[in-house]
């Protein structure tokens, strides 16, 4: 299962890095105003959201409209828990112009003053992945922090991937440890 999953994410990421940056904004700005048009975004207090990296689906506007919107907006932070551990917690932010990089280059909140969100109050999640297929399931990089950050939201808690179409095949390899999403939206269609 380990050598078909990286087979799948090295021609995942070699057609991702491959779009224009013209592509990536258009495409995006597609695929976040489905998003707004979901009625379970709408009634969303408390949101968290990747913060785009690469060649991922931009989130950066996505998470400043949600707070202009008046939602409470966290973003993932990874942080070392230990016997070589990292997780990931979702930390309150105000605005993206406060985030610098962290660990593996993508921006996250600083050290200090950490306004750390229990998952289990989030509405409304927002996830990033190389690969989603036709049942919802996403193929990260494989170290595991979504599936171990989402084991700890609450049921009612919407899991949302965000994808281009080109990275939508019909089915993925599956592990028990991975948790499936309630859905993956692209430029196109909303599973």
């Amino acid at each position: 299962m380990y050598s078909e999953k990286q087979k799948i994410r090295k021609q995942m990421l070699l057609l991702r890095d491959g779009m224009t940056r013209e592509e990536v904004e258009f495409l995006s700005k597609e695929i976040i105003d489905r998003v707004y048009s979901m009625q379970q975004f709408k009634e969303s207090n408390l949101i968290m959201s990747y913060v785009n990296f690469r060649n991922e689906v931009k989130t950066v506007d996505f998470i400043d409209k949600c707070i202009s919107l008046g939602k409470k907006v966290a973003v993932p932070k990874i942080v070392d828990t230990g016997e070589k551990r990292q997780e990931i917690i979702a930390v309150q932010i105000t605005g993206v112009s406060h985030l610098a990089k962290g660990k593996f280059g993508i921006l996250e909140p600083g050290e200090k003053n950490l306004a750390v969100i229990d998952p289990s109050c989030l509405d409304f999640i927002v996830v990033p992945g190389i690969a989603f297929d036709l049942n919802k399931n996403r193929l990260g990089f494989g170290k595991g922090f979504y599936d171990r950050f989402l084991s700890r939201t609450n049921t009612r808690c919407i899991k949302v991937g965000l994808a281009y179409e080109m990275q939508i095949i019909e089915s993925l390899p599956f592990s028990h440890y991975d948790i499936p999403l309630d859905f993956v939206v692209t430029e196109k269609r909303m599973l």
